[in-house]
Formats: C-alpha cells, structure tokens, sequence
C-alpha cells in the first residue's frame, strides 16, 4: 500500500466525470464513458510524458475502449466473445480500470514544473518530517483521513480531497522545515549499487564495505531527494490553493496488483 498528495481538477471531475459515472452505474448505457476514453486516448497519443505515466501505473491507452466496445476479456474469460458480457462484469471493469484511467488522465493536470503525484511514505521524507514537525508528520500518517471529502469514484482505494485550512497548513510546515541533508532521499541509488555489486570473495568484502558508506557519498538522483520532493509538495500546494478547480487529494494505491474495483464505499 502506498500514501499520495496528489493534485487533482475537481472541477473536471464535478462537470464531466463523475455524471457520467452516476449515470452509469444508474443503469445507463456506456457511450458517455466511451466519448470520455476517446479523449484520454487522444491525449495519452499527443503526449509522450503523459503516456509514460499511463504505462507507470499499469493503465495501457487504449485498452480500456477496446474491452468496452468488444467485451474481450472484461472478465478474464474467453467465453465472453461467444456468451456476451454481463451487466455485473461490465460495472466490476468499469469500476476499477475505466475509473482509474479517467481520473488519472483527466482530471490529474500536467502543470510546468510540477509532479502531480507525491509520495508520502519514503522514509528519508516522512523521518525529516517527523523530526521537525510533529502536526505535520501525524497527518502524512494518516492524521487526515477523514477530515475531507471523499471522492465516490477514488484514484485508487480511496480518495480523499484534503480541506483547504489543511492545505494551508501543511504549506505553512512545509516552508518552515530546515533543509535536509542532499544525500537525503538516496536509497535508491544505494539499492542499484548493491545490486551491481559483486557479493563473493574478496570482490564481495569490498562491496559490503562500499554499500555501507554508500549512504555518505552518493547523492540522491533528480527528484529523489527530500529537498526535491518538499519543493515539488510546495508547488503542488500552491498551484491547488491559486485555483479553485484544483485542489489536493490524499490517496491509497495498492502497487502490488492492477486495478480492479476502485468506487469508494461511503
């Protein structure tokens, strides 16, 4: 499981999405949730950063469409080209996947300079955090949930939109954290020394001495650092707060497996 901020178009959402959702899953026929997928497909083919994303979160452009007009696979049964698809197995597919892809092209702006995704559980972060600001470090641990409001159809388990007093505050902590350490945030470059690393004999003595003062001398990569993720949550924070369509979701994603079923349960 893994804790996000994640900057999200509300108001796309409120206009355009979640009515085609409703009726949908109302008992409506699918075209409204087609002619939205023909837009992300659209946006995913002129888009080369946004189709990387896509691929990042195990959502191919264009599938879902394809399962939709056809039923292929929509249940993982190859009997449905033959049977049909049923009322059920569609809403299941449309609740996990389509969702997911909707939200996450849609309504997820691409803004210069900015990730629109954050995580919030790296350790080298969270233990900065929790170091300098205990308001701060309760409510990247799960101190906000429940406060705002939750979406119907989530980005993932759950979706919740943090309250703007919230927001504000967390801006405010943000920019009262002293500066990290640069070598903050460099556990991955560590993990691939390890692993490039020899492990036996001789060779496997001085790579162990290496990996333990790793942590010393190599820098975190480009938006790995602790500094680098504060200064991104900050931006996304201000871009949300100058513009009342965008606001800042918390969210839970399961990375072990693909999207399945994703309508929060109010």
């Amino acid at each position: 499981m893994e804790h996000r901020l994640v900057l999200f178009d509300s108001g796309i959402y409120r206009e355009r999405v979640e009515p085609a959702l409703k009726d949908f899953f109302a008992g409506g026929a699918e075209g409204a949730i087609l002619h939205l997928l023909q837009e992300t497909n659209q946006r995913a083919a002129e888009n080369e950063a946004l189709r990387r994303r896509l691929l990042s979160m195990n959502i191919e452009p264009g599938q879902s469409i394809i399962r939709l007009l056809t039923g292929f696979s929509i249940d993982d049964d190859f009997a449905v080209m033959e049977a049909g698809v049923s009322r059920r197995a569609l809403e299941q597919y449309v609740s996990g996947a389509v969702v997911y892809e909707l939200l996450a092209v849609l309504c997820i702006p691409n803004l210069p300079g900015i990730h629109p995704e954050q995580p919030i559980g790296d350790g080298a972060f969270l233990s900065h955090v929790q170091e300098h600001s205990a308001w701060m470090g309760n409510a990247l641990t799960g101190g906000l949930v429940g406060k705002g409001e939750r979406l119907q159809f989530a980005l993932g388990m759950q979706s919740e939109a943090l309250q703007r007093p919230d927001q504000e505050r967390l801006l405010a902590e943000l920019k009262a954290l002293p500066a990290p350490d640069p070598r903050a945030g460099n556990e991955k470059r560590v993990a691939e020394l390890k692993n490039k690393l020899p492990r036996l004999g001789t060779a496997g003595l001085i790579s162990r001495v290496l990996e333990s003062q790793a942590g010393r001398f190599l820098e975190a990569g480009a938006g790995d650092s602790v500094a680098d993720q504060i200064a991104n949550l900050k931006r996304m924070l201000e871009a949300s707060l100058a513009d009342p369509n965008l606001t800042v979701l918390f969210t839970l994603r399961d990375l072990g497996v693909n999207v399945s079923s994703n309508r929060s349960r109010n």
